[in-house]
């Protein structure tokens, strides 16, 4: 194992369940959707079994302010592993409206680091929940709070992952964009209001979208970079 250096986090401060579990081809994993069959392709998405969807709640402008005291608190639990800290899924979005639960998503440079990190996590106040690690092996999983009032989800995975990018892209796509967020919101309320009690179909409704957005985030990262290379004069 390395040894740990103590890492600062990311200073940015500015979820998406499936029910049942699933068997995973081991296909090409560039993408982060390549794991996932098509029925459950918010491949990258947050959520594998964590229970019926959840009310979809207007915007908190609380959750910042959330998110930024939990993650001083993983910081000083695990910041000798933690390579960043973020704050992403709907909470995430200033003015979107989301299920009110804070999801972290926690980058380590190897994720074999996870096993110093489990025991920390669970000294502050997470479940450590190994269960979907078939499905997804390149996460770590954790729940705080009651089933029937959870505060938090915290997703473990590698700095460098698919999952990891695709994460940050969606977020900063949709805080780029609010005309697109509102379309995410109104897409998430009806799904809410049609399947309140069936995650895989409310999740399999947004594939369409997310995979959309991701296309469009990515698109844009790659002109910015392109840009950069080959300013005008």
């Amino acid at each position: 194992m390395r040894t740990p250096t103590r890492a600062s986090g990311s200073s940015t401060t500015p979820s998406w369940p499936s029910g049942r579990r699933r068997s995973v081809s081991r296909g090409n994993t560039s993408s982060g959707l390549a794991r996932v069959p098509r029925s459950s392709r918010a491949g990258w998405t947050m959520g594998i079994g964590l229970g019926p969807v959840a009310r979809v709640a207007d915007y908190d402008p609380r959750w910042p302010r959330g998110f930024k005291e939990e993650k001083a608190r993983i910081l000083a639990a695990i910041g000798s592993w933690a390579e960043r800290v973020e704050h992403v899924g709907s909470t995430a979005v200033p003015g979107l409206a989301a299920k009110p639960i804070i999801d972290v998503l926690v980058g380590l440079r190897d994720l074999e680091d996870a096993k110093e990190c489990i025991p920390r996590l669970v000294s502050i106040g997470y479940e450590y929940v190994p269960e979907y690690e078939t499905v997804r092996p390149e996460r770590r999983y954790f729940r705080k709070g009651p089933a029937e009032a959870r505060t938090h989800h915290l997703h473990m995975v590698e700095t460098a992952s698919a999952f990891f990018r695709n994460h940050i892209l969606f977020r900063d796509y949709l805080r780029a964009h609010p005309a697109e967020a509102g379309r995410y919101e109104a897409l998430k309320r009806a799904l809410a209001e049609e399947h309140e009690f069936n995650r895989d179909a409310y999740t399999e409704g947004k594939t369409e979208f997310v995979e959309s957005v991701l296309r469009k985030a990515t698109k844009r990262r790659s002109a910015n970079r392109l840009g950069r290379r080959n300013p005008r004069k």
